[in-house]
């Protein structure tokens, strides 16, 4: 009976011997996957923090431009209310001028025709004077 002992404990070491392989090469396969684990990490997070800056800068330029254009638009818009005032006044004074002409025709539309009356009344009566004069 001592054989099959002992061939069941050279079975037993030589299992065992194959167990610590097998941990040794799977201890083995795990650290150079971790590794490259790592470094794939650390690469992406290098390419990530490079693409967060560009996109910063790209921002930046953005809001840079974007504050410009604002207040070039506000520059434009006083300039046009102020323009459009100016305009407005002027045409208010065009029309108020123009008012006080008709305003003017008005008066002497109505005057004018009493006016001749008064002058034609005025030459009878000095063509009357003359012939009662003449004869």
């Amino acid at each position: 009976m001592d054989m099959p002992m002992r061939d069941a404990d050279a079975l037993d070491a030589k299992i065992d011997g194959v167990g610590r392989r097998l941990t040794e090469r799977i201890d083995g396969v795990e650290g150079r996957l971790t590794e490259r684990i790592d470094d794939g990490e650390a690469r992406l997070t290098e390419r990530i923090d490079g693409v967060e800056n560009r996109l910063g800068s790209r921002i930046s330029g953005l809001a840079g431009k974007w504050v410009a254009t604002d207040a070039k638009m506000d520059r434009m818009e006083n300039r046009l209310t102020q323009l459009i005032r100016g305009e407005s006044e002027k045409t208010a004074a065009r029309i108020d001028a123009f008012l006080g002409k008709l305003l003017g025709f008005e008066r002497e539309s109505f005057l004018l025709p009493k006016t001749l009356d008064e002058h034609g009344a005025q030459l009878r009566d000095h063509e009357r004077r003359l012939r009662s004069l003449e004869g």
